[in-house]
């Protein structure tokens, strides 16, 4: 079994210079994106707001779905709006609690806010997009915000072979910028969840800190898991002094594994 890896991005709120605010006309200049690596664009153009068109988007105050589909992105960052009327921006909460705007809204939206405007919010968590609902009873605009982490970007896919693993440095290990270095471990698939059993494969690589792309090897000279047995592989990153082994699910909800659980390298 190959365990992959999961991601936390930091952005600062800013203060915007806003231009003319028109959701008819011009909605992508009625918010403002604090973190720069973020894009924005128009998924839905303006659009009468028929009845059971605007119906079937409920008011969220604490951000529901434009489409259904759940807040939290890949690395398991909360989003969700704030404030019950006008403009309203979004926030992201990290897995550790630490709050940040993401999307400031233009004040004039206020003038829309029979519902509070932005009135929702879905977050595409395979693909890094927030898509984000504004209007009133006669007008409906759904922008799409790209840029957070996708899937693809925490994971690890490992390619196994007869003598070792090989993988590709994501471009968020583990939720991190980047990576000082990784540890790889084995163990029992009878085991699994009990992480004080893992073994270590190979500690502390590269030599110098990786580059996202760089590809990786791993020597496995381990012989085959006797008949009935099978063997887990699972890779921990290290950057700044933390370290990260991928996630757990508990009630549908993922979080990162304790740290403390897996023992310190050393072969």
């Amino acid at each position: 079994m190959r365990v992959a890896i999961p991601l936390l991005i930091v952005t600062a709120a800013i203060g915007a210079n806003w231009a003319a605010c028109d959701l008819g006309v011009t909605p992508l200049d009625c918010i403002h994106l604090a973190d720069p690596s973020l894009s924005k664009r128009v998924v839905w153009e303006p659009t009468p707001a028929l009845p059971a068109l605007i119906n079937s988007i409920p008011n969220s105050n604490g951000g529901y779905g434009v489409r259904g589909g759940t807040n939290f992105d890949a690395a398991g960052n909360y989003y969700f709006l704030l404030n019950g009327t006008g403009g309203r921006d979004v926030y992201r909460m990290n897995p550790q609690g630490d709050l940040e705007t993401v999307v400031l809204a233009d004040p004039a939206l206020d003038a829309y806010g029979f519902q509070g405007n932005p009135m929702s919010i879905t977050v595409d968590a395979v693909n890094g997009v927030i898509y984000i609902s504004f209007g009133d009873s006669n007008l409906l605009v759904i922008l799409a915000v790209s840029g957070l982490p996708t899937a693809f970007d925490l994971f690890q896919s490992y390619i196994p072979t007869s003598s070792e693993l090989r993988f590709v440095v994501p471009r968020m290990p583990e939720g991190f910028p980047a990576a000082d270095s990784f540890d790889t471990y084995y163990g029992d698939l009878a085991t699994v969840g009990d992480w004080s059993h893992a073994q270590a494969l190979q500690c502390g690589y590269p030599a110098t800190p990786p580059r996202v792309g760089d590809y990786l090897q791993v020597a496995d000279p381990l012989p085959n898991p006797e008949p009935g047995h099978g063997r887990y592989y699972v890779t921990a990153v290290s950057y700044l002094g933390q370290r990260r082994y991928g996630r757990k699910s508990s009630g549908g909800v993922l979080s990162g594994r304790d740290p403390v659980l897996l023992p310190a390298c050393a072969q």
